[in-house]
């Protein structure tokens, strides 16, 4: 086959050739992190859930533990959903040694749901592979064909005789950029909320829902949408402009727009200059959603790193009090050393997901000190400090722990899902007094390739330390992975209905 082929080795070349150190190659290998891994299929896979394993850190290409095999024959379709849009520069392949290495890679660019009858179709680029034991030899695609990827399929259809083909690590080079969220409705945040304003519809039944693992976005997933079916900005907009839509199950209704940079009230601003440290747009821009009654209490939840909080507005409607007020702001966008100093929502920088990685110690008190300036403004507006549960998902969650336990003020509790606990090895000294009496529910999956879910038992662990032991709970979940699922929103649900009771 002539087309985008590549012949033996022409079109390979040791990684160890490329211009970053040894220790920056993991960085180059990192689109891994932007696979929407609960997506992710493996067609004709021996053992179910096995080829996600294949996709993992550069630096643990070599851990043989992690391996898929196909089945009936020596053919394997990945379809791999990307959270955004790459430019992909490269592949690695890495095989066994012996005649079930693969022999020949077929790349297909956004079809999603291949099925092995779809790779008869002219794919967008084949490879001759080699021998790769040490995951070395990288397969240079050609960008032209792949700069616009939301979707990759990589078919291996030959291997070198075996009757099943092995495969232990698939290394994704390239760039991957945001896409733009436009299903969302923006609501100010203002000094004094007016409910008429702010009133978010109550949908007739529940909203299905589900916050996908991707990194970084964590966007909310409706019945109907699938890539590529999002809303398009409108021929003519402004730039700085974002197309606002209360789209649901694909019916669109007539769009309008918000400039961004909006300007809040009056007593917004006024209230920015009373000497709180907070940016204006996480006072002006936040995501609200009022209780349909009098509202005596309040939830201040953050979203995980590259979201914003409408997502998490979206799913805290589905659960909402009708005393409740729920303010979910939005992180400012700064480079995340994590993600190749991409710039992308995130309330501190992330050095590494281990617990032993290094922190952003000034990031972390200084985002912390913005969300303790947004609690009391809430305490301004008469509602007390042990009706404010404070809470988040992943980053957001990281940052609520850290926030509460260090708050002067005692608040009534905190939602930590999916998440660590930031600067560990500060408490329980770094905890203020009143942290004493905190009520915790921490939430995690136990499939979390991110953020892994014992990573979440020695938080836990941690926090009893710190808080009253028997406050705090500590639920996980079979089969979820950096995500969140109905039964984890219940919970929730319930535990804000205890700490929350109606006044």
């Amino acid at each position: 086959m002539s087309h985008g082929h590549s012949h033996g080795g022409g079109g390979c070349r040791c990684a160890a050739e490329r211009e970053e150190p040894p220790e920056q190659r993991g960085l180059a290998y990192g689109l891994y992190l932007r696979i929407d891994l609960e997506r992710l299929q493996c067609l004709n896979e021996s053992r179910e859930g096995s080829g996600r394993g294949v996709f993992k850190p550069w630096e643990e290409r070599t851990d043989r533990s992690k391996f898929v095999e196909s089945d009936a024959d020596e053919e394997l379709l990945f379809n791999i959903p990307f959270t955004g849009n790459v430019k992909l520069k490269g592949i690695i392949i890495m095989g066994e040694d012996d005649d079930s290495h693969p022999s020949e890679m077929r790349l297909y660019k956004n079809i999603p749901q291949m099925s092995f009858d779809d790779t008869e179709r002219e794919p967008d680029q084949t490879f001759s592979l080699n021998r790769d034991l040490t995951g070395e030899l990288e397969y240079a695609t050609k960008i032209s064909r792949f700069s616009n990827v939301y979707h990759l399929s990589i078919h291996i259809s030959k291997n070198f005789g075996a009757d099943t083909t092995k495969v232990f690590y698939i290394g994704l080079r390239g760039e991957w950029t945001e896409l733009r969220r436009h299903e969302v409705t923006i609501c100010n945040y203002e000094a004094s909320a007016n409910p008429a304003d702010h009133r978010v519809q109550q949908p007739g039944s529940p909203t299905r829902f589900r916050v996908p693992y991707r990194w970084p976005g964590y966007f909310r997933q409706r019945d109907g949408w699938v890539p590529g079916t999002r809303t398009e900005v409108p021929a003519g907009a402004a730039e700085g402009e974002e197309c606002v839509s209360v789209a649901e199950r694909g019916e669109l209704p007539e769009r309008s727009r918000k400039p961004q940079g909006a300007r809040p009230s009056l007593q917004g601003a006024l209230q920015c200059m009373c000497g709180n440290t907070m940016s204006v747009p996480l006072l002006t821009d936040a995501a609200t959603v009022s209780g349909a009654e009098r509202e005596t209490a309040a939830v201040i939840f953050l979203h995980g790193l590259g979201d914003t909080g409408h997502s998490w507005a979206d799913a805290l409607s589905t659960i909402r009090l009708p005393h409740v007020k729920y303010i979910c702001p939005h992180a400012p966008r700064i480079p995340v050393t994590l993600n190749m100093k991409m710039v992308m929502p995130s309330w501190f920088d992330l050095m590494g997901l281990s617990p032993d990685a290094p922190e952003d110690e000034a990031g972390i008190k200084k985002a912390a000190e913005n969300i303790k300036a947004l609690i009391e403004h809430e305490m301004k507006n008469g509602i007390p400090a042990n009706r404010i549960v404070l809470g988040g998902f992943s980053q957001g969650g990281a940052l609520s722990l850290y926030t509460a336990l260090t708050c002067p003020h005692p608040l009534a509790g905190i939602v930590a899902l999916s998440c660590w606990l930031p600067l560990h090895r500060n408490f329980p000294q770094a905890a203020n007094g009143s942290a004493k009496d905190l009520a915790i529910l921490q939430c995690h999956g136990e499939l979390d390739p991110m953020v892994p879910v014992r990573f979440g038992a020695l938080t836990a662990e941690k926090l009893r330390s710190v808080v009253t032991p028997a406050k705090v709970q500590f639920k996980t979940y079979p089969g979820v992975m950096h995500s969140s699922c109905p039964q984890e929103m219940a919970a929730v649900k319930e535990f804000l209905e205890k700490l929350l009771p109606p006044v």
